[in-house]
Formats: structure tokens, sequence, C-alpha cells
């Protein structure tokens, strides 16, 4: 394989031996394409666009990770403060309830008290 530029559009020809080399326009080297200018264009432009796929993956990766995250952290925090809730209304159901029990029970304690004080001073008058 020979690479180089070709002054006039004629190939040139070379033998060794009796086998004649070819001579061609782009070919691979070690992993890299290399033109008969001698540029590694094309190999750059891969690694160029490869390189930007990847970033551009990452970044879509990182935008989707942020996101569920913060998806997932909001939902906790809804569910933590749902439960806190309940808790909180619980407890003050209970000690409302509680509380107004104390007080109906003192209020009807203090009727039966009056009552039995009244008929009591009926009796002894």
């Amino acid at each position: 394989m020979i690479l180089g530029s070709h002054k006039n559009n004629s190939p040139k020809k070379l033998c060794l031996g009796n086998a004649e080399i070819e001579s061609v326009s782009v070919s691979k080297l070690f992993g890299v394409h290399i033109s008969h200018d001698l540029k590694c264009n094309q190999s750059i432009s891969q690694s160029i666009n490869q390189s930007i796929s990847q970033l551009i993956n990452q970044s879509i990766n990182q935008s989707i990770n942020q996101s569920v995250n913060q998806s997932v952290s909001q939902s906790v925090n809804q569910s933590i403060n749902q439960s806190i809730n309940q808790s909180i209304n619980q407890s003050i159901n209970q000690s409302i309830s509680q509380s107004i029990n104390h007080s109906v029970n003192q209020s009807i304690n203090q009727s039966i008290n009056q009552s039995i004080n009244q008929s009591i001073s009926r009796l002894l008058y």
C-alpha cells in the first residue's frame, strides 16, 4: 500500500519482486484511518463523535438520576409529613376527647352532688 498525494491522477506503480504494491486513497493503520494526504480526519471525526455521544449520555443519565432522586425525596417527605400530621391529629383528638370527658364527668358529678345536697337539705328541714 502506498499513501501520498498524486500530482497527476495516474497512480504510482511500485513493485516488490514480482508483486505490485497497490496505491490506495485511505488505509487503516493501528486502528487509525490515514488518507492519501497523510491526515487522519476520519479517525478524529469518529473520536469526536464518540466523545460527544458519551458526554450527552452522561448528561442525560445525570438528569434522569437527579429527577428520580428529587421525585423519591419529595415522595418520602410527603409520606413522612402525612404520617406526622396523622399522629398529631390523633393526639389532639384524643386530648380533646379526654378533656371533654373530664369536663362532662365533672359537670355530672357537680349536678349529682347538688341534687343530693338539695335532697338531703329538704329532708332535714
